[in-house]
């Protein structure tokens, strides 16, 4: 997991934007519920579904002029 770090820092480096997204699936015992193959699928639509809308109220903000 430490590949974050220097994706991170390669990013300010440059001056690029980045961002990092990370999840918890379980508590890692016999109780999540749900497999990981089901929790990807749910997780997969919920944070596109957050980033679709993260980039549509920036666009919105600004008007399409992309200066945030």
């Amino acid at each position: 997991m430490r590949w974050k770090a220097a994706v991170a820092h390669v990013c300010e480096v440059l001056n690029v934007p980045f961002i990092v997204l990370r999840s918890i699936s379980d508590k890692a015992d016999d109780e999540a519920g749900m497999t990981f193959d089901e929790f990807v699928k749910i997780a997969a639509k919920k944070i596109q579904k957050s980033i679709v809308e993260g980039i549509l109220s920036i666009i919105k903000i600004d008007g399409g002029k992309n200066e945030y």
